[in-house]
């Protein structure tokens, strides 16, 4: 396997030789986004791809920060429409020259990215049925209690600290 650091201008460039070229004739398998919030450069976004005359993976790693856009490849493949769109949707990861850019697996009133670190668990907006106005209303989510301190002492956290001794056998 075979992995590629590349600017993230450089990408449609990269893509469109190794789809092109006589020895390589790579097909896009897979877009994977790993997000790492603590980095100046926060995406790691990696293209699957697959030379299938010599039967090898290549993966195309770049890194983005929030704000940079991506240059969309789907005029080099057509299947990265999809998993562009999937990206933006779940990490927030633009897409420039990208034909419909638009949510795929969220609401469109869908606020926020889904798959961030960042991303709160209980989302940001509740919603409930008020039986004064008789209708579903949405409201923001207010937690009575924001850092949760667990302590996961047990009965059994001091046997299990000792070491067990073993009487030893001479001869």
């Amino acid at each position: 396997m075979l992995y590629l650091y590349l600017k993230h201008t450089s990408i449609s460039i990269v893509t469109n030789f190794l789809k092109n070229h006589t020895y390589t004739k790579a097909y896009l398998m897979d877009l994977v986004v790993v997000d790492y919030p603590s980095e100046k450069k926060r995406f790691k976004v990696i293209y699957s791809l697959l030379a299938y005359k010599t039967n090898t993976r290549l993966n195309l790693v770049v890194y983005v920060q929030e704000t940079d856009p991506l240059l969309s490849i789907s005029g080099v493949y057509p299947v990265s429409n999809w998993l562009e769109r999937e990206a933006w949707d779940m990490f927030g990861i633009c897409f420039f020259n990208h034909p419909d850019l638009r949510r795929i697996f969220t609401d469109y009133s869908f606020y926020g990215f889904a798959l961030r670190k960042d991303f709160p668990l209980t989302g940001f907006l509740e919603l409930q049925y008020d039986f004064n106005q008789k209708r579903i209303i949405q409201d923001f989510v207010s937690l009575s209690q924001d850092v949760r301190f667990f302590h996961y002492n047990t009965p059994w956290s001091s046997v299990l600290i000792k070491k067990p001794t073993f009487p030893i056998a001479n001869g």
